[in-house]
């Protein structure tokens, strides 16, 4: 845009006439705003002014027409999908399924790359980092996103360094117990503990972890008390529990679903709104009369503030045709997930709202971490 000078200025601003000379200007209010318009224009005609103030009020069209444009042609090169876990969990599978159908529908390769470390919150730091271009995209749950940073500092803020794009599954969580375990269904489960409060252990993914919130919401309400071991991972849990070294495991669903399966681990109940269709048999702790109780996480794919809306809406719009495909709905119903996913914006306050939910629980349990 061309800037007149201050020199420039004087020679061509209108020159208030002389006292007792008559004015070529305008007098009124009125006849004053027309003068100076017309002033302006023919200033700015025979300056280049005018040129670059059709280019400034352009601009925000020319911006707009130009990310439509982008998003019509992305994408143009491989996209990666940053996953906060290591290969061969939930969180890496559902990535991996996402991809593989994003690269038959766009024609392009779809990387994932998994960047484990801190219950992910070391994937939404570098996501965070990235190019806001939507090549770079983060798959992660809660535990990084809504609960770490209300527990220790992360190097990002989730509700304004990312753009939520769509959740794609969520995982209910189910109580396991050891073969030794004195209790045969969760009614039993719920008689052996109140009884002898203090006296068993349960595992979870770690400190902090969704599911060790979900079990120490529930045991409050429920009246029973168990005792918290942080492991690093439900893999290990699992291990564990079917080795009879601790008695009773709280893990996400798609973690334990092949040992469930085969009959190598004992399931009472699940923290989820409904019976899964893998396992009709296991029950919910809501047909028991606790429907308040949920605990179910989820997986996000999010994409570094400030993308462009017209990339944010086509990635949500393409990884939803994906993630509503009957084909992959099957998958995930066979590994113990269930298909979940929404518009930007119902995502983007699902988001919020579940930082606040968890930062009801962190607080009503004086949760710290050492």
């Amino acid at each position: 845009m061309f800037i007149l000078g201050s020199a420039s200025w004087h020679m061509l601003r209108p020159r208030l006439p002389a006292p007792g000379t008559i004015s070529c200007l305008p007098t009124s209010q009125g006849d004053n705003m027309n003068g100076i318009k017309r002033w302006w224009w023919l200033t700015a005609a025979s300056t280049g002014m005018l040129a670059g103030a059709i280019a400034l009020f352009a601009s925000p069209c020319q911006a707009s027409n130009s990310d439509a444009a982008n998003a019509k042609s992305f994408p143009s090169h491989p996209v990666h999908l940053i996953v906060g876990f290591a290969a061969g969990g939930a969180t890496d599978l559902q990535a991996r399924m996402l991809a593989e159908g994003l690269t038959k529908l766009w024609g392009e390769s779809v990387i994932v790359e998994n960047v484990g470390g801190a219950s992910g919150s070391v994937a939404a730091g570098r996501v965070a980092k990235d190019p806001a271009d939507g090549y770079t995209l983060l798959v992660d749950t809660a535990g990084a996103l809504t609960i770490r940073p209300q527990l220790e500092k992360v190097p990002y803020d989730t509700l304004n360094d990312f753009i939520p794009i769509t959740a794609i599954a969520t995982n209910d969580a189910v109580i396991v117990v050891a073969s030794d375990f004195p209790a045969n269904n969760f009614q039993e489960f719920l008689k052996v503990t109140k009884a002898n409060p203090g006296k068993y252990t349960y595992g979870t993914s770690g400190m902090g972890s969704i599911t060790m919130l979900g079990m120490e919401a529930f045991k409050r309400r429920a009246g029973f008390d168990i005792r918290h071991i942080p492991y690093k991972g439900d893999s290990q849990v699992l291990l564990d529990v079917m080795g009879d070294h601790i008695p009773i495991g709280f893990v996400a669903i798609p973690s334990v679903a092949s040992q469930l399966s085969s009959g190598k681990v004992r399931a009472l109940a699940t923290l989820g709104q409904k019976r899964l269709k893998l396992f009709p048999k296991l029950p919910t702790v809501g047909e028991f009369g606790y429907t308040d109780q949920i605990c179910s996480s989820w997986i996000g794919i999010l994409a570094p503030a400030h993308t462009p809306d017209a990339i944010v809406q086509k990635l949500n719009h393409d990884i939803r045709q994906v993630a509503n495909d009957p084909k992959f709905i099957a998958k995930l119903e066979q590994g113990g997930s269930r298909a979940f996913n929404s518009s930007v914006a119902e995502f983007t306050q699902f988001v919020k709202q579940d930082m606040k939910a968890k930062g009801d629980i962190i607080k009503a349990i004086n949760l710290k971490l050492e």
